[in-house]
């Protein structure tokens, strides 16, 4: 199965949901990233995180791939200028 990561920033802050590359249907067993939720569980098998999750410059640490292969840094999309972040 292909992943992908769909970044979104709001107001409220970042979001992650996860995308099944097949067929494009969100991978419900993976959940909702966010500022309440930033962080996948050891169960899950791949590692996610979302680095900063109150601030304005967060980003996605992500590894889907075990040994000796690094963590990708992702930034998310930037609110627009004088948009709040609550």
């Amino acid at each position: 199965m292909g992943l992908d990561a769909r970044l979104t920033m709001s107001p409220k802050g970042p979001s992650v949901t996860f995308i099944d590359e097949a067929d494009g249907s969100q991978v419900t067993r993976l959940g909702t990233l966010n500022r309440s939720h930033p962080k996948l569980p050891a169960s899950a098998g791949i590692y996610a995180e979302i680095v900063q999750p109150s601030g304005w410059d967060p980003q996605l640490k992500s590894k889907t791939q075990g040994g000796p292969t690094e963590y990708a840094f992702t930034d998310f999309p930037k609110l627009p200028k004088g948009c709040p972040l609550y």
